[in-house]
């Protein structure tokens, strides 16, 4: 006998929802599924084994990385069997649009609208072969969207096991170069940076953010694909000493204190140390996470390294993240433009190779979306 089909709805409000569930029942039966509290026992055998659901929508706001996490832990055996599903998003956030299209979504619908627009596009999921413009986004914007994604998980899980005392997954690390490394090549730096641009956490985006810049920079320098795979790793890790830092001193909407500047600039050191700890990073990796502070005048920390005394990685590294501190928004600061942090990078002669930081500019020819 086959299974009997219905409809699973996965939200984060099952009493909000329920002007959804009803507008679904006009066309199968519906399961509700809390995302907190998945309790059910006969949805837990669907979610185990597929059996019986024939769309999924979710209503679930994909913020955050544990509920990212969440949802794409629920989602991926269906995405494995091919089941539609359709995620109601707000429209006025492209950020949640772009996260439900790398989570998986067949489709997408605002949040809000109509019972009848509603059914109409789960009913077209329902009989394959009935289009619904508008619905599928490009290929190339899918892709990238699931890279950011991937990348944004990557940076979360190396800082919160640097942060408990775990190992840090040089697979997973390596994994998301190669989807910077992809993405960035194919559709360039400024898609790239609008999508990374929505990322909530300041540490999160400032290390997909140099790591993105560190990348379009090695390929336009010529580098190759494993010289530039190795850079990109490096830049991802460049800050995973920040993991020791308080986030209060992290997230200070102002100016911090000696003690708090102090305390900061150690993470330099404490990045350094635990990698060297782990071991399996390269010197490469080492170099940049301990030394991308320094200056070429000395005036740098942690070790007022000076010259030739640092390393090309490094000055690659250390422009990348400088740029990306001046036009990131933060608490304590709106973000500047690229013109602005050109300007004041200019001027810090004697302390960047600006030879590479001119061909660094080469890279902005065209005006690039920056984080509101």
């Amino acid at each position: 006998m086959a299974q009997a089909q219905s409809i699973l709805l996965v939200t984060s409000d099952p009493e909000a929802v329920q002007p959804v569930r009803r507008s679904l029942a006009l066309l199968q039966p519906v399961q509700t599924l809390c995302l907190t509290d998945p309790r059910d026992d006969a949805i837990r055998h669907m979610l185990a084994h597929g059996d019986g659901v024939s769309v999924i929508v979710s209503d679930v706001v994909p913020r955050g990385v544990d509920i990212v996490r969440g949802l794409r832990g629920l989602l991926d055996p269906f995405r494995l069997l091919k089941t539609p599903i359709l995620c109601l998003v707000t429209r006025t956030s492209p950020r949640d649009e772009v996260q439900a299209w790398a989570l998986g979504a067949s489709a997408v619908l605002a949040t809000g609208s109509t019972s009848g627009a509603l059914v109409a596009a789960v009913r077209g999921m329902l009989q394959p072969g009935e289009t619904h413009p508008g619905l599928q986004p490009p290929e190339l914007e899918r892709q990238l969207a699931v890279a950011v994604t991937d990348v944004g998980v990557a940076v979360a899980d190396m800082l919160s096991s640097a942060k408990q005392g775990g190992r840090i997954s040089t697979p997973a690390i390596a994994e998301a170069s190669g989807s910077m490394l992809q993405g960035i090549g194919t559709v360039g730096i400024s898609a790239w940076m609008r999508l990374v641009s929505e990322v909530d956490d300041q540490t999160y985006r400032h290390c997909m953010m140099v790591a993105g810049f560190v990348a379009a920079f090695a390929m336009s320098l010529g580098f190759s694909h494993g010289d530039c795979d190795r850079l990109t790793r490096a830049a991802l890790m460049h800050d995973i000493g920040k993991a020791f830092i308080p986030l209060d001193i992290l997230n200070k909407p102002g100016p911090l204190d000696a003690t708090q500047a102090a305390l900061m600039r150690s993470h330099a050191c404490l990045g350094d140390d635990l990698l060297r700890a782990q071991g399996g990073h390269g010197e490469m990796t080492l170099d940049v996470v301990r030394h991308h502070h320094e200056h070429l005048d000395g005036s740098g920390y942690p070790d007022g390294l000076s010259g030739r005394g640092i390393s090309d990685p490094v000055r690659i590294a250390t422009i990348c993240d400088i740029f990306a501190a001046l036009i990131e928004r933060r608490a304590y600061k709106s973000p500047m433009t690229d013109a602005e942090a050109f300007q004041i990078m200019r001027g810090m002669t004697g302390k960047l190779d600006m030879q590479l930081l001119t061909m660094f500019g080469r890279l902005f020819a065209r005006p690039m979306p920056r984080s509101a």
